[in-house]
């Protein structure tokens, strides 16, 4: 599907980015906070994962992965919008820490159910 395609290199952009910002020494906070200076994209990607993980997490305990993934899927108009008007590594360091907290958290929402960092796009092999 063209959703995975898009999510998994949604999913190797947060995995790059929060590996540099480990090697940076940059640490994630602790959870998500919805902040006064949270742009409109990063609260609708904050909201998606709170909603539909516990649903994503009650389908992966069922064993119902088809259906987690296809909910996985509608992820990608956030994913896409959070990237498309984000910046993550901005100097507010409040602000970049939580940031990538949501990232943080997006990517192991993902990877409950497929690393779709292995997913091969752009003609690959």
């Amino acid at each position: 599907m063209p959703e995975f395609l898009a999510i998994g290199a949604a999913c190797k952009r947060m995995r790059n980015i929060l590996k540099q910002a480990e090697e940076k020494g940059i640490t994630p906070a602790a959870t998500f906070e919805y902040l006064p200076d949270s742009a409109t994209e990063e609260k609708t990607l904050a909201g998606f994962v709170e909603v539909n993980g516990p649903k994503v997490e009650a389908l992966r305990k069922k064993k119902q992965y088809g259906d987690a993934l296809m909910l996985l899927s509608t992820a990608r108009e956030h994913v896409d919008a959070f990237f498309d008007k984000v910046m993550v590594m901005v100097e507010d360091q409040k602000v970049r820490a939580n940031r990538l907290a949501l990232l943080r958290t997006l990517l192991r929402e993902f990877s409950t159910i497929a690393d779709f960092s292995e997913i091969v796009t752009e003609g690959k092999t």
